[in-house]
């Protein structure tokens, strides 16, 4: 029985995630991100064509058959044969660091168990740096159960 509530509660959930419409501004970043990657990519793969119609990065076989002297001793040993895996560049992650600031701002703050648990302040618009703890283990507890009274999903008793 147990196992049968949660199976449904995770098939549930994870519908509810593949078949999430994205907004306006989520299918715009999902462009801007696409572009910057795929922008990326065609200068990554430009670059690497040109290292390897360089005779200078063939390998002595190929020379060979082109006509070309084989390279010998520290020309042969300095020189790059291969060219670098493909690594996106700081912008990309720039731009990353942007959409996940935006997106767990968006999602936390309108997190209902998220706002029980935690005090947001923000210091430009005049709240303290001040935080403090205190034992509020029961405070917790109450916070999660009213939480999941309140949710559609309800709490499951492991045995």
């Amino acid at each position: 029985m147990v196992r049968e509530e949660m199976n449904r509660i995770l098939r549930s959930s994870f519908n509810d995630i593949l078949n999430h419409n994205p907004t306006g501004k989520e299918l715009i970043r999902q462009k801007e991100i696409y572009n910057i990657v795929r922008k990326e990519k065609e200068d990554y793969e430009k670059k690497k064509a040109d290292f390897y119609n360089n005779p200078l990065h063939w390998d002595n076989n190929k020379r060979r058959r082109y006509g070309l002297h084989v390279l010998r001793k520290k020309v042969n040993k300095c020189r790059a044969k291969r060219y670098p895996s493909f690594r996106p560049t700081a912008r990309f992650f720039c731009l990353l660091e942007d959409i996940i600031d935006e997106v767990m701002t968006d999602k936390l703050n309108s997190n209902e168990l998220f706002g029980k648990f935690v005090d947001v302040k923000d210091l430009s618009v005049g709240d303290a740096k001040v935080y403090y703890t205190s034992d509020c283990e029961e405070q917790c507890k109450e916070a999660l159960d009213e939480y999941l009274r309140e949710s559609k999903y309800k709490p499951i008793k492991f045995i």
